[in-house]
């Protein structure tokens, strides 16, 4: 049994030093990463951007179209043309005529 446990210790050590050359090994690539990124910055001194990131849009995109499916939202894939608009307006009964945007726009002005 002593054996048994002393090859356990000794895997365990095995394991630790293992690990602490792994955690050494991510550091460097994250300073290296840092340096191509944003010039030199070294690992020991506050992170300049406060820890903020910045996402993938592409990655966000599909996210977000993801999450519109699952909600049972369907967008359009392309935005509509200002004719698109136009006709839509006048679909729901918005005449031109009568400047509805020009007046809010005024109104709100005057308060």
């Amino acid at each position: 049994m002593p054996a048994t446990v002393e090859r356990l210790k000794e895997k365990i050590a095995d394991l630790q030093r293992g690990l602490a050359e792994v955690s050494a090994a991510l550091d460097e690539l994250t300073q290296q990463q840092a340096e191509r990124d944003y010039g030199a910055v070294p690992l020991n001194e506050p992170d300049p951007l406060g820890g903020a990131s910045f996402a993938d849009s592409r990655e966000v995109l599909r996210l977000f179209d993801r999450a519109s499916a699952e909600m049972g939202m369907e967008l359009p894939k392309d935005a509509p043309t200002p004719e698109d608009v136009q006709e839509l307006m006048l679909r729901e009964g918005v005449q031109p005529q009568d400047n509805i945007l020009s007046r809010g726009i005024i109104d709100a002005r005057e308060e």
